[in-house]
């Protein structure tokens, strides 16, 4: 998930949003590990709440084939295993 939102109230609240999806990678994209459809519904209606029309958000689902093979470089960990995925 990333967005590119230019008001800081609604940035913060959508970040502290997604924090209770996942974890942040970058200050804009997140990882987030969810269950099902229904918790990606979820989590993606609070979204709509939060952002507005000026606003840019993206969700890039991947399937657990395409998340086994991440690789990274540096600091960061690994994304978690899980049944469904949204991983930017």
């Amino acid at each position: 998930m990333c967005y590119d939102i230019g008001c800081d109230k609604r940035r913060l609240k959508l970040s502290k949003w997604l924090l209770r999806f996942g974890s942040r990678v970058q200050e804009s994209v997140f990882e987030l590990q969810l269950k099902n459809e229904a918790h990606f519904n979820r989590m993606w209606k609070g979204v709509h709440a939060l952002a507005d029309a000026s606003d840019t958000v993206r969700a890039y689902p991947i399937t657990q084939q395409a998340l086994q093979s991440a690789r990274i470089f540096g600091t960061g960990q690994a994304p978690e295993r899980a049944r469904y995925a949204i991983v930017l």
